[in-house]
């Protein structure tokens, strides 16, 4: 067969596994007992003549003999795997046929694909007809349909994998595109279906109830239907009756409050709420015991969480390892955040928790104990969390710095901190060289120093023009005036002739306000600025 019949052939196999199957769920509930039958009937009615029409593709293609139905399948399969849809198509169209070598065929093709398939519904037809158990898609991909059946089919979805209250709040609560009106319709929707076909539903426990979120309580409580099936007994009978008209209602108790106060603190890297992780080893045995249980539970809602908002990750971020990390402040709402160690006690209460929520063993070391670690190559950059390293920054002393720069430990210093003298100004220079952030460094020394010698210096043993504009900029970054700063360090009224002299060649900065020199001041090292110059 020649290339343009072969691709004639395979655009009019297309064509014939072209048969809508997203729609078909439109006219069926998902919670029916009668679902999987409901299905098959309204697919093979609309697969029916797919496989035959495609099948005689190839007949009527082929140029020596009628190609047999088994090969015909393969090659329509081979075409067909351009689209999960049109694989579906086929594969429901020919398990309609009576030829058992095509079934056999049929199967082995459809276990390899499986696998690799990525929609949702031609997975679902596939399946249902390899195993005969039926799990409604949840056609979130599928946006051309309505919200609200996208949102009913994503209840009967997780609800056919846990069939529990808590299952059915959180889809109802956290689906995407659907209103509150919508929300509340499919909930009790899906509740009197469940209840009429007497399937399990699992009522929620107590303390499933108190960590929901305000719109899963809303949800819960709405209806008599959704209250007498969805809360546990023991609420029901103490559901005070403003939760059913103040929507400011706070259902949770004071644990529980506490816990995610705690939560939060552990996982956010608040400062200010360090209080709350201090007053953590404070809680009485009960809380304390509670919190191992619910922890977790608020870590994963908010991972969950973070995960629908920001799918993804700045690939320009360091990636650290996955683990909670917590600030530490000083009490007092103008007290400067620094760092103190971890008591014992509370780190001992942290290794009961789950291994996300464990701080690293070196939180209960001092500030210098650190300093110490991460000049011996103990601590590298990789055990610090940005916000941990801020902390000890601004706890750390000079001397400390200087430690760190001498031993080369550049990530444990600030960018725009001030170092001991010691440290010279080309030191900075040649330091920022290799890490940018450190030109903050050598602002924040200029801005300290109105002596520009050490500056001249760079520039003289530089000995090129692109050297000393980079003196300039990182001058006026220090709100330094550039000629009033510089101009008087350059010399006296005879070297200002010279550089007048030159002055077709000369940098604008050194001829800009060069008569405002003083005739006794001092040069310095005029010889150094002719060869800078280039004369």
């Amino acid at each position: 067969m020649s290339t343009n019949k072969r691709q004639d052939t395979q655009q009019r196999v297309l064509a014939c596994l072209a048969a809508e199957l997203s729609s078909i769920f439109v006219v069926l509930d998902p919670f029916a007992p009668s679902f999987g039958a409901s299905l098959a009937s309204v697919t093979n009615a609309r697969v029916i003549d797919a496989w035959p029409h495609a099948r005689d593709c190839f007949s009527s293609a082929a140029e020596v003999r009628v190609m047999s139905e088994v090969n015909a399948l393969r090659q329509a399969w081979a075409v067909a795997t351009q689209s999960d849809l049109k694989l579906a198509v086929l594969y429901r169209s020919a398990n309609l046929s009576v030829n058992p070598e095509v079934i056999a065929q049929l199967a082995k093709l459809a276990a390899i694909s499986l696998p690799k398939l990525k929609d949702e519904v031609a997975i679902c037809l596939i399946k249902a007809q390899l195993t005969g158990h039926v799990i409604p898609p949840s056609l979130v991909g599928h946006i051309d349909l309505k919200p609200g059946l996208r949102l009913r089919y994503g209840l009967a979805h997780h609800y056919a994998k846990n069939p529990t209250a808590l299952t059915l709040l959180q889809v109802a609560a956290t689906h995407r595109n659907a209103s509150d009106y919508l929300r509340s319709r499919e909930l009790g929707r899906a509740v009197r279906a469940i209840v009429q076909a007497g399937q399990p539903l699992k009522r929620l426990t107590e303390l499933e109830f108190f960590l929901l979120s305000n719109k899963a309580v809303r949800l819960a409580i709405g209806s008599d239907e959704c209250r007498q099936h969805l809360l546990p007994l023991s609420i029901q009978q103490t559901l005070q009756p403003e939760l059913f008209t103040d929507l400011d209602y706070d259902h949770k108790p004071e644990k529980i409050k506490q816990l995610e106060r705690l939560a939060r603190a552990l996982t956010y890297l608040d400062l200010e709420s360090v209080a709350e992780i201090t007053n953590a080893l404070l809680l009485d045995k009960a809380t304390k015991a509670l919190a191992i249980d619910v922890l977790p539970v608020l870590d994963r809602k908010r991972n969950l969480l973070v995960a629908e908002q920001s799918p993804h990750r700045d690939a320009g971020h360091h990636s650290y390892s996955v683990r909670s990390r917590v600030g530490r402040t000083r009490s007092g709402k103008s007290a400067q955040h620094i760092w103190s160690p971890l008591a014992s006690v509370a780190f001992e209460w942290f290794q009961m928790l789950p291994a996300r929520f464990r701080p690293p063993a070196w939180w209960t070391l001092s500030a210098d104990e650190l300093a110490q670690q991460i000049i011996n190559g103990s601590l590298v950059i990789t055990d610090v969390h940005p916000a941990e390293l801020q902390l000890l920054q601004r706890t750390w002393q000079k001397r400390d710095k200087l430690a760190f720069y001498q031993a080369k430990r550049y990530w444990a210093l600030e960018s725009a901190v001030d170092l001991p003298v010691k440290v010279t100004l080309l030191d900075l220079r040649v330091l920022s060289t290799t890490n940018k952030r450190f030109e903050e460094a050598i602002v924040v020394r200029l801005a300290k120093s109105r002596d520009p010698r050490p500056a001249l210096d760079i520039i003289k043993q530089s000995g090129r023009a692109a050297t000393l504009e980079q003196i300039k900029l990182l001058a006026e970054k220090a709100e330094l005036d550039w000629e009033t700063w510089i101009l008087p360090a350059i010399g006296s009224k005879a070297w200002s002739e010279k550089l007048d002299y030159f002055r077709w060649n000369s940098p604008d900065v050194l001829l800009l306000g060069i008569n405002f020199l003083l005739d006794d001041g001092v040069a310095l090292e005029p010889a150094g600025f002719k060869s800078l110059m280039g004369r």
